[in-house]
């Protein structure tokens, strides 16, 4: 069923800040996930009670009984009587809740690459093909013009996607809200029966950011502001200056693909190699990332069992 025409907009992003409040805040994510709503108070929920539900979904693959626990968690602490449309809510939750069962191949990071402060990004945790990205998707609901220019004069609307056929605009919020852009993105957006989801158009290696083409012209007439890791490269659009001050000399190429069988072939072996290595952390210490996934998986990252 397609929230678009059954959910308030400002209860569709409640929701969402109240799932990254339980599923990603209080669970060791940092910096703390942007919220929709102005003004966000945190739930008053124990951490704790939080992490003895993530078990039965990390540690015991059941997701269901995860949901059930929050569910009452939130129950306890008078919050669900504050939602008008508990079953949005309860798909809301499950979305997110399965980004935590072992089988699933991405997970919500964070990245400096298009702002010194850390904010989220989807990065895999194992090898993933071409196709459908498993549980990475996200819920649409239509915006009217007028919501539209009010979550663009109080600045929320980081989340906003617009359908290049009708011209219209949604809300976009879910896991996959934290896909970032790319020109030359190894993964796409497309349409599900109530939202969208993440197709990868390449072989995307362990640790790799999953990203997709927001468009041509989202930042600016050509994308002239953009930032993303394929201009960083080659020194355009938004390095386009910073380029040309270090005297540079780079030329607009196309980034290398990895359309080679051959090289696909070499990855994959590399990465079955190298599952366990990761590149941030220090032979003495663990990156916080990988300390954060010892806690919730018992294992070191990238594996979930």
């Amino acid at each position: 069923m397609p929230f678009n025409n059954h959910i308030d907009v400002n209860q569709f992003g409640l929701n969402d800040d109240w799932i990254t409040d339980l599923l990603l805040d209080k669970v060791g994510f940092s910096p703390y996930v942007r919220k929709f709503t102005s003004n966000y108070h945190s739930l008053m929920i124990l951490e704790e009670d939080i992490a003895s539900a993530l078990d039965t979904v990390a540690r015991q693959a059941n997701h269901v009984e995860c949901v059930r626990r929050l569910l009452e968690i939130l129950r306890r602490g008078g919050y669900l009587t504050q939602l008008p449309k508990p079953l949005h809510f309860k798909n809301q939750l499950t979305s997110y809740v399965q980004m935590y069962l072992p089988d699933c191949p991405f997970e919500i990071n964070t990245t400096r690459q298009y702002s010194v402060i850390p904010e989220g990004c989807v990065t895999a945790r194992r090898p993933i093909d071409r196709g459908v990205i498993k549980y990475l998707y996200g819920f649409l609901v239509s915006l009217k013009e007028e919501e539209e220019h009010d979550l663009d004069v109080t600045g929320r609307n980081f989340t906003i996607v617009t359908s290049s056929r009708s011209n219209c605009s949604s809300l976009f919020l879910g896991p996959a809200r934290f896909v970032n852009h790319d020109c030359e993105g190894n993964a796409e957006l497309r349409p599900a029966n109530d939202g969208m989801q993440i197709v990868a158009t390449r072989y995307i290696r362990i640790g790799e950011e999953i990203t997709v083409k927001y468009g041509s012209h989202y930042f600016g007439e050509d994308n002239c502001d953009c930032l993303c890791a394929t201009c960083a490269s080659i020194g355009r659009n938004g390095w386009a200056a910073e380029s040309k001050a270090e005297g540079s000399t780079k030329q607009s190429l196309k980034p290398a693909t990895m359309k080679r069988v051959s090289r696909l072939r070499r990855l994959r072996v590399r990465d079955r190699l190298t599952l366990a290595l990761c590149m941030t952390c220090t032979p003495r210490s663990a990156c916080f990332r990988c300390q954060r996934h010892l806690r919730i998986y018992g294992c070191r990252w990238p594996y979930t069992k």
